[in-house]
């Protein structure tokens, strides 16, 4: 059985379209809980009415604790052999259970993920496609490592190795392993919960197609700008850098990377923000906490290590670094124009 966990806050206008995207799953041998976080609109209400014409779904209210807290109460309600995690705002393809139950089942992985799709306009989403037997060579097998590197890396972004909802997991993998309730308020709480599951996974199977359709909203916890919070997540990646063990120096390199890189973006976009002061003192602290790793760990180039310590440290050479990099891709795009023509 599949677990399904719907963490719910005040998101009355989408709810019916994701619950309605789950319970008519191809797959239907579902535990549905809906964990309602102390919502004040019509979400519990909504929430009852389900309950009420589908045995599958369990509904639990909880006082406002917020996205992560929801979300483990949702784990330990869970009786499933397998767990997925949807936000209540988005949707799902009608196969995309059925599939990334058969992809776990296929080999004994540990987890299986798909892409996700963002979407402007839930109440048109994409075509559901009925999708075939799947071809063995669309797959992608995944390692602890591949997890890790594409967790921090910006070239795979689009795969979203940083969320939790696009992938179903097997329940022995999570034991134990639960949200923390971080000084950042759920922003990046994916990232710091992934890191700890990569590290204990043996192997995992990746699906590239769209299946998960996820809802940007504009003030939803990801769209909310340049504030302290958007800030904050600085504090999340030190925390799940802080999950890697000191003798993996291989994969605190990545963590290591992916914070000073974050550090002088950060810094560098809050510039002219109200959150710029409180970017370069978090980033100087947390610089004063890792430098001296930084500039030891063996699997971080001298040239990454004097890049990113020069950018970090002498705050104007990203700025330069910025804008010479904008200038030479408006030169590839004008001479690409130039060849056209």
């Amino acid at each position: 059985m599949v677990s399904v966990i719907i963490p719910i806050h005040n998101i009355e206008t989408y709810l019916s379209k994701c619950l309605d995207s789950v319970l008519g799953q191809t797959y239907s041998y579902l535990e549905i809980i809906l964990v309602n976080d102390g919502s004040t609109d019509n979400s519990g209400i909504i929430c009852e009415k389900y309950a009420e014409k589908d045995n599958r779904i369990k509904y639990i209210y909880q006082e406002h604790e917020g996205l992560s807290s929801a979300r483990n109460t949702g784990l330990r309600a869970a009786s499933g052999d397998y767990i997925l995690m949807v936000d209540g705002d988005d949707a799902l393809h009608p196969q995309m259970i059925e599939i990334l139950h058969h992809l776990l089942k296929s080999g004994d992985y540990d987890f299986s993920m798909c892409y996700g799709l963002k979407v402007k306009d839930m109440d048109n989403l994409p075509s559901e496609t009925f999708i075939e037997p799947l071809d063995k060579k669309e797959f992608v097998e995944l390692t602890s490592e591949s997890c890790i590197i594409n967790l921090y890396s910006k070239k795979n972004i689009e795969v979203q190795y940083n969320v939790v909802w696009n992938k179903l997991y097997k329940r022995s993998l999570l034991i134990d392993n639960y949200f923390k309730k971080l000084p950042t308020q759920d922003v990046a709480q994916d990232v710091e919960f992934n890191i700890r599951i990569y590290l204990r996974l043996k192997k995992a199977i990746l699906l590239p197609k769209n299946l998960y359709w996820y809802n940007q909203r504009p003030m939803s916890l990801s769209r909310q700008g340049f504030n302290n919070r958007w800030v904050s997540v600085l504090k999340t990646y030190l925390y799940s850098l802080n999950d890697i063990p000191a003798d993996q120096k291989r994969f605190r390199a990545y963590g290591l990377l992916n914070l000073y890189r974050n550090m002088a973006q950060r810094v560098y976009w809050s510039k002219g923000t109200p959150c710029h002061q409180n970017a370069i003192e978090i980033a100087n602290d947390i610089r004063k906490q890792t430098i001296a790793e930084f500039l030891k760990n063996p699997y971080i180039s001298i040239f990454e290590k004097i890049a990113l310590t020069t950018f970090n440290y002498i705050r104007f050479t990203y700025a330069i670094y910025i804008k010479t990099a904008g200038f030479l891709i408006s030169l590839k795009s004008s001479a690409k124009k130039d060849d056209i023509v």
